[in-house]
């Protein structure tokens, strides 16, 4: 099997964030890990409505076997079967096992001044947030933007899995922004500046966030991958009727064959657009990670 997160010698978990992407490259382009994408995945479709999402533990052995096949270059299938907190629990320990977290351990110092500021002036610390978030590594930058859009997400269903945005940054802050030195007392001093800094990063993520070239990249051409499939669907479903009838005016026939010629579609056989099942609709669906 070929290895699809793992690259030469090191497994996904406890990999360089940067190393993560520049390898996943040959795959195409995202703006997180497929790992990532994946639990992201999942968790929108089967659990956004679970109640303790992210804040509940899931089951240790179910999340260190994923781990394992991660590492070694597999590519485990989720189901409605996948236990919903054991996937939570999953994409927070790739988060934790970052060798350096997606806020550098060099602009730990930078992000915690904007967190004091925040107390003091919430728009002065919320436009010195937005220049700090500008100066991160792309990648780095790329997925503290995909995390806070999604918890964002999580949040607005909070009536029913009853985590607000603001437990949401307590469980997710000292996983997105630490110290090199991760001792009790700093760690403490910083606990409660942490998680209102999570807390302005998931709720004004449109406001901090641009669009990135990359963002404008993948959004072209999933758009262009869309337009492609409602063209053949149309073709299928209504020109392929229309071109032979002799109602039809000559004009539209005409047009509507050449369109159909220039997609190697034989009009004078009718066509049937088969049904996506289940799975191929998901496959199908435009990721999160590829949304601007």
């Amino acid at each position: 099997m070929i290895p699809v997160f793992a690259s030469v010698n090191v497994g996904i978990f406890g990999q360089r964030l940067e190393d993560t992407v520049q390898y996943e490259k040959k795959f195409g382009q995202r703006l997180a890990p497929l790992l990532v994408e994946q639990c992201v995945d999942f968790i929108r479709e089967q659990g956004l409505d679970e109640e303790g999402l992210f804040r509940m533990p899931g089951q240790a052995n179910l999340v260190k076997e994923l781990q394992d096949a991660f590492d070694c270059g597999d590519k485990p299938l989720f189901d409605s079967n996948t236990d919903v907190h054991t996937v939570a629990s999953l994409l927070k320990l790739y988060l934790r096992e970052l060798p350096e977290p997606v806020i550098p351990f060099a602009k730990y110092e930078d992000f915690l001044s904007c967190a004091q500021l925040l107390a003091k002036d919430e728009e002065e610390g919320k436009q010195e947030l937005v220049k700090q978030v500008k100066t991160l590594p792309q990648a780095n930058y790329n997925l503290l933007k995909y995390i806070c859009k999604f918890l964002d997400e999580v949040q607005s269903h909070s009536n029913e899995n009853k985590m607000s945005v603001q437990n949401l940054a307590t469980v997710f802050g000292p996983n997105i922004l630490r110290p090199k030195m991760e001792d009790p007392l700093t760690i403490m001093e910083g606990t409660s500046l942490v998680q209102h800094l999570m807390t302005v990063l998931i709720s004004e993520h449109e406001r901090l966030y641009i669009c990135t070239d990359t963002e404008a990249s993948v959004g072209q051409q999933e758009v262009r991958a869309q337009a492609q499939r409602s063209m053949v669907e149309w073709i299928s479903e209504e020109d392929l009727q229309g071109c032979p009838a002799k109602s039809k005016a000559s004009n539209i026939s005409e047009d509507l064959c050449s369109s159909a010629t220039s997609l190697d579609v034989n009009v004078s056989t009718p066509v049937t657009v088969p049904k996506l099942t289940s799975q191929a609709k998901g496959e199908a669906a435009l990721s999160p990670s590829k949304q601007i």
